[in-house]
């Protein structure tokens, strides 16, 4: 998905407001932004396979940015992820565990702090 605008999405019960991702997605110059997750999680992008994130912003999504759920693996390089929200989880902008990988300084996480494994990967 190229050039896209994700907006003002969002999903009764469930998960992935904006993306639902179950297989291979590039994000490539995009913006995920304004997606609700309702009684789910994954507001603007819910992960279940691999998502590769590569110039594009992903923020003020209501239940959470980002959830890279399963044993799967999100990539992020020269994005934002920033001002997502979440009632029920401290980690607003990105959660989940097993695979977050930050390619380069361009990459960032702004606001609520990841855990420890993602501020390992993501934050310098």
């Amino acid at each position: 998905m190229t050039n896209s605008t994700i907006s003002s999405n969002t999903v009764g019960f469930g998960t992935g407001g904006g993306i639902f991702n179950g297989n291979t997605l590039n994000l490539v110059n995009s913006t995920v932004s304004g997606n609700n997750g309702g009684s789910g999680s994954g507001g603007g992008i819910s992960n279940f396979g691999t998502l590769n994130v590569t110039n594009s912003t992903i923020s003020d999504n209501s239940n959470r940015g980002i959830v890279n759920l399963g044993s799967n693996t999100t990539t992020l390089a020269g994005s934002i992820v920033a001002n997502n929200t979440s009632s029920s989880n401290p980690m607003h902008d990105l959660s989940g565990g097993y695979q977050i990988n930050c390619v380069n300084e361009f990459a960032s996480i702004v606001g609520t702090r990841p855990s420890k494994m993602m501020e390992k990967a993501c934050i310098a």
